[in-house]
């Protein structure tokens, strides 16, 4: 009985709740949940510098997500790379001027460049 109690208790203390309309996207999490935790009981077992629950956790998390694995179809290679470098070449566009909108600065109808957006978010 030394971790059968501690179980759910370690699981549900910073559990990852979804909702999801798809079942077994629920039950994905809770495997997900259920692996980070019997990961934690091991490294606790293991003479390494003591981590609280929540920073394991955050580590194991950021560990998961820090590379990206993309498939090459074309290739049939899985090709990693970092998330910031995918993200940074695939920004979408953003256009500097919308159609003509009141500048209250201006005081006039005119195309709205990116400061005139500023002076409507706040007005004096």
């Amino acid at each position: 009985m030394n971790c059968a109690n501690r179980f759910p208790q370690l699981k549900g203390t910073y559990e990852i709740e979804r909702k999801s309309k798809k079942w077994w996207h629920r039950i994905f999490w809770c495997y997900i949940d259920a692996s980070v935790v019997n990961v934690y009981v091991i490294y606790r077992e293991m003479n390494l510098p003591r981590l609280s629950l929540k920073d394991f956790r955050r580590d194991r998390y950021r560990d998961f997500v820090r590379t990206v694995h993309l498939f090459v179809t074309s290739r049939n290679k899985c090709q990693t790379t970092s998330r910031s470098v995918y993200i940074k070449n695939k920004k979408p566009y953003v256009p500097q001027k919308r159609p003509g909108e009141f500048c209250p600065p201006a005081r006039k109808m005119h195309e709205m460049l990116m400061c005139c957006l500023q002076h409507k978010s706040n007005p004096d």
